[in-house]
């Protein structure tokens, strides 16, 4: 039983309770029933632009086997929304519609048009916020999806990949805090072969500072690096998948709106110094973020 529902089944049992004054008393528990479910739903979007490259504006910093931009990857935007159900002060049952969209002309190997706009496999879950101390503080969750609309998760056979983003911070005083974004997920797949042979798990770390200019604006900085399972061998054999860096200004306008642009750059795990300041595959960025109700 999913704990989103709790608030009508309750309803229903005081309604089956309830053998006195039924047209009265049915319709106050029915606007109370009502009240506590919109009191506790809540609707939020959040999209993260993948925008032009420094050096070639046309694309994005995708990078191919060279550790170059890939050519043919246009600007896009990943999208999501979140339906979201409080349950108690620190937990939240969400569902989350995801899809992406593409500016720019795309073709497939043959030369044909590709749709700018897919759907992305939506996801639910619980999403959790919890203040520790004064200071230290977590804001994350597990999802998995529900729901395998993409055709490259369908051609994988994945089932399931429960895991996901994850943020640890630390108020080091009113203007400066720091802390770490963790991201992880783990692959189930429709048959033992599948399961055997193909990737198991991703993850991702990126410490991350951010300092206070202004009450909602902040510069915010990281580093991050991302490994893999490597398919086909034991669990525990990784793949790096090399790092990524930057930097922005997150701007929070009001609770319906707010944005975070930024410079980023990605380099393989072997490259040295000189690869890794470059603006081969330096790109601008942005995230979209706010409060729909």
């Amino acid at each position: 039983m999913k704990k989103y529902l709790l608030p009508l089944i309750l309803a229903g049992a005081v309604f089956a309770q309830s053998s006195t004054s039924v047209s009265t008393s049915t319709t106050k528990l029915e606007k109370s029933a009502l009240d506590k479910i919109k009191e506790n739903t809540s609707m939020s979007y959040f999209s993260i632009l993948a925008g032009p490259g420094l050096k070639t504006p046309t694309n994005t910093n995708t990078l191919d086997g060279n550790n170059n931009p890939e050519v043919g990857s246009p600007m896009s935007t990943w999208n999501q929304l979140s339906l979201r159900y409080q349950i108690t002060k620190d937990v939240r049952f969400v569902i989350n519609p995801r899809f992406e969209t593409y500016f720019g002309r795309r073709q497939d190997s043959d030369g044909n048009a590709i749709r700018n706009t897919e759907g992305l496999n939506p996801v639910t879950g619980f999403t959790i916020r919890h203040q520790f101390t004064e200071k230290f503080s977590y804001s994350g969750g597990i999802n998995a999806i529900f729901m395998n609309v993409e055709q490259g998760t369908l051609d994988n056979g994945l089932l399931t990949n429960p895991g996901g983003f994850q943020t640890f911070a630390y108020k080091v005083n009113d203007k400066l805090n720091v802390g770490s974004w963790v991201w992880g997920r783990y692959s189930i797949y429709n048959s033992a072969e599948l399961n055997d042979e193909s990737k198991k798990w991703d993850f991702y770390v990126a410490p991350f500072a951010e300092y206070s200019i202004a009450d909602n604006m902040w510069i915010r900085g990281w580093v991050g690096k991302d490994w893999d399972h490597e398919a086909g061998e034991s669990i525990g054999t990784t793949v790096n998948r090399g790092h990524d860096a930057g930097i922005g200004i997150d701007i929070g306008i009001n609770k319906h709106f707010g944005m975070y642009p930024y410079i980023s750059t990605r380099w393989g795990d072997t490259a040295d110094a000189g690869d890794v300041l470059t603006t081969d595959s330096a790109a601008i960025g942005a995230w979209f973020y706010g409060s729909i109700f």
